[in-house]
C-alpha cells in the first residue's frame, strides 16, 4: 500500500496524464468513475467485428492445451508424472 501511495505522489508532481492503477486494480479517472483501458475497447471492437466468431464457452475443465502447458511449465517436460501422463488436473469452486 505505501508503494502505491508513493507511486501516486510521484506520479501527480510529475503531472503524468494517465495513471493506471494497475498496482490496486482500480481503474478509475481522477472523477472517481470507471476507466476501460484503451487495449481493452481495441480488443471489444476486434472481436465485435470478427462474425465468425461464436459466443461458446469453454468446458468445465478449460481447455485442454492450457492444462497440459501448465502441468509442463509447471513441474518440467522430464517431470516422471508428466512423462507418464499421470498429472490430471481437477476443478475447484470456493462458494
Amino acid at each position: 500500500m505505501v508503494q502505491t501511495i508513493l507511486l501516486l505522489v510521484y506520479c501527480k508532481a510529475q503531472h503524468c496524464a494517465t495513471l493506471y492503477m494497475i498496482l490496486c486494480e482500480a481503474f478509475r479517472t481522477d472523477e472517481g468513475k470507471p476507466l476501460v483501458l484503451p487495449v481493452v475497447r481495441a480488443v471489444e471492437a476486434q472481436i465485435t467485428a470478427d462474425h465468425t466468431l461464436d459466443h461458446e464457452y469453454l468446458p468445465i475443465a478449460g481447455l485442454q492445451d492450457f492444462r497440459t502447458s501448465a502441468a509442463r511449465l509447471l513441474f518440467g517436460e522430464n517431470c516422471r508424472a508428466i512423462v507418464e501422463n499421470r498429472v490430471h488436473f481437477t476443478l475447484h469452486h470456493r462458494l
